[in-house]
């Protein structure tokens, strides 16, 4: 029995897919909330058991960029004034700092993986994205299964999936669809056609989201995915193929349910004056005001709306057209970062963003073999960071992108070019490398 075979492993593994598949997939935000700490838990467990059996877990290159970016946030909410509600989640966005050890310690602990658990967890996380998929496209037709739009309030044309608001929707669809539509082009990929279909079923979810930031997004991550994939006759022809299903499935949403208007929401991308736009500018102003209050450290996660200067007052709730615009979260996450952690923790934030691509483009450059995987989950984190610019991390999107981050950094560190490989990955202990050395077959990481 391999170790990744073992109990404490498969125990990691269960963690790692509750907190990226289930949790996104929980309607209520607190039931959100509570299955990230149980995962978490989970992972402490599994870990400890690791440990106690006497393995080394090794280092990663996301270990430093990560636990640096959660020491600064830590000791920012600590001396922010009021840190036990930088803590604790707030009830309605929940990005506090307990969240942010989950999010932090998950991402290890997926770099951690082997070759075939990352890919048995990309699989997983994929499957969650069929589930979303169908039901914000049900919710779209005004089939809405789960009740969110009666509890909400939202119009059944602007479905939010599991995730409480269509933006988040967009944000999550972003991450999985690119990752998707990549191994669905992958010629030795056997299960190509199930990746198609998911990659159908997302798109559509897409469309239907009405995200604009996501749209761009993700059309960014298909010219990626156009230039870096290895050209084939096969991969043409799906290429082509998927192509022209996308535009069949948008002109099917638009006709079938006109009352969307996809076209003009798309248009209003090209529209300076786009009342959206306009206050997304005005809170981002109102945040840089902020930030330069405490530049080094920030604010602290979560602050109440009436302990910072001028939040909450005639001149931070600027109203366009009756509709206010209250900067407790700036529609920007590096701008929110910034907020919540000052520069230093920004840094920190922007390291981990660079770690993350340089290890992937590294990879890529070095010809390794299948690398269609390094390449859709480039594009997907380079779809989420466009969208992360007119948005903000949140519970369900970003489940995903930590423990895409960690996939990142596994397969990259893997020997074996085979995602489905039994081989250990680089930066396992001393005694797995003398066995590679010796011709041994080690197991997975």
């Amino acid at each position: 029995m391999t170790s990744s075979d073992a109990p404490a492993h498969r125990l990691t593994l269960l963690a790692l897919v509750i907190f990226g598949t289930w949790t996104p997939l929980v309607p209520a935000i607190e039931l959100k909330a509570a299955a990230t700490l149980s995962a978490t838990l989970l992972l402490g467990a599994s870990w400890y058991a690791r440990v106690r059996a006497g393995e080394a877990l090794g280092r990663t290159p996301l270990d430093a960029p990560a636990v640096t970016f959660l020491a600064v946030a830590s000791l920012a909410t600590l001396v922010s004034g009021a840190p036990a509600a930088g803590v604790l989640s707030a009830s309605w966005h929940g990005d506090g700092l307990l969240m942010y050890l989950a999010y932090v310690v998950m991402g290890l602990a997926a770099a951690r993986l082997g070759r075939r658990d990352a890919s048995r967890l990309v699989d997983a996380l994929l499957g969650g994205g069929i589930i979303m998929g169908a039901v914000a496209v049900a919710q779209f037709y005004g089939l809405d299964i789960i009740g969110w739009s009666a509890r909400m309030g939202t119009l059944p044309v602007m479905p939010a999936g599991t995730l409480g608001n269509r933006m988040f929707l967009g944000g999550y669809l972003s991450l999985l669809l690119p990752l998707c539509a990549g191994l669905a082009v992958d010629e030795a990929e056997p299960r190509w056609w199930m990746y198609a279909v998911a990659s159908a079923v997302m798109g559509a979810a897409l469309v239907a989201s009405q995200t604009r930031a996501a749209w761009i997004g993700s059309v960014i991550a298909g010219v990626l995915l156009l230039r870096l994939l290895p050209v084939s006759p096969v991969a043409a022809r799906r290429c082509a193929g998927f192509g022209a299903a996308a535009a069949a499935i948008a002109i099917i949403m638009m006709v079938t349910q006109p009352h969307a208007a996809l076209m003009h929401r798309a248009m209003s991308m090209f529209n300076p004056g786009d009342l959206s736009l306009r206050q997304h500018v005005l809170a981002w102003n109102q945040t840089l005001s902020l930030i330069g209050h405490a530049p080094v450290l920030g604010w602290g996660f979560s602050p109440p709306l009436d302990r910072l200067p001028g939040v909450a007052s005639a001149a931070a709730v600027p109203v366009l057209v009756g509709r206010p615009v209250i900067t407790d979260i700036t529609p920007n996450e590096l701008l929110h970062v910034a907020f919540v952690s000052g520069v230093a923790g920004l840094a920190a934030y922007l390291w981990v963003w660079v770690t993350l691509v340089s290890r992937l483009q590294t990879s890529l450059r070095a010809a390794a073999a299948r690398p269609h995987l390094r390449t859709a989950v480039l594009a997907s984190l380079l779809a989420y960071f466009v969208w992360l610019q007119l948005v903000w991390s949140r519970l369900g999107p970003a489940h995903v992108f930590w423990v895409l981050a960690g996939v990142a950094i596994a397969v990259t560190r893997a020997d074996d070019p085979d995602p489905r490989g039994d081989t250990a990955a680089r930066g396992d202990t001393e005694s797995a490398v003398a066995a590679r050395a010796a011709g041994a077959r080690t197991p997975d990481a």
